[in-house]
């Protein structure tokens, strides 16, 4: 077995590690530069968490070289580079301001007021729900409007029933349109819906606290 066939055998488990090696590297990250106040030796592991998004990449191109389709391998990586552009980007500076501002407070010492006004800029409670709510109506909005755009140009070839009654993963092998690059972008914008909507909603029954 070569280097190629063991990582095309174990990519669920690279995937995990490469999660995993994400959150404790921009975590690490975070205490060298504001707790340690160590800002050179933390670019290292900034240069590590960029270099393990680009093996998730990588990850990704092996598994579509071993199996020539749109996989559910492959969906999960686009899903996870897709949040990391573009809700993940939002969550990182939060999560930056957050450690700085507390690391500050714990010192005693003042906090600047960009990170204040950042903090009373948050909503929480069902402002911040309806907020949420909004965005991820607009997303739907979006969604509806490409898929309608993607029925009349192309045609669709399979009826809905059948693929409400298929798993979700066996889309790929059952084009909804006469494109099939149209049909796997459907697929994996769908699961993005899917996750954006479980996040969504999560906030209707557990509001954001201060």
């Amino acid at each position: 077995m070569n280097v190629f066939e063991w990582i095309v055998e174990h990519r669920w488990s690279l995937l995990i590690t490469a999660e995993v090696v994400f959150w404790v590297s921009t975590l690490a990250f975070l205490i060298l530069r504001y707790v340690f106040q160590l800002h050179k030796i933390s670019y290292i592991l900034l240069a590590v968490t960029l270099l393990n998004e680009g093996w998730i990449i990588a990850l990704g191109v092996m598994d579509f070289q071993q199996t020539g389709r749109f996989s559910t391998y492959l969906i999960i990586i686009v899903a996870i580079l897709i949040y990391a552009l573009t809700y993940g980007k939002q969550d990182a500076k939060r999560l930056d301001r957050f450690v700085q501002r507390k690391v500050l407070e714990l010192r005693g010492q003042p906090v600047p007021e960009a990170l204040r006004a950042w903090r009373k800029e948050q909503l929480y409670g069902w402002a911040h729900t309806k907020k949420e709510l909004k965005g991820f109506a607009l997303h739907m909005l979006v969604f509806v409007t490409v898929q309608v755009f993607f029925a009349l140009r192309y045609g669709m070839t399979v009826h809905l029933g059948t693929l409400a009654e298929m798993d979700f993963s066996r889309w790929g092998d059952y084009p909804l349109y006469g494109s099939q690059i149209a049909s796997q972008i459907s697929q994996v914008w769908m699961l993005i819906l899917m996750i954006d909507a479980l996040i969504t909603f999560s906030y209707v029954i557990f509001p954001k606290k201060r």
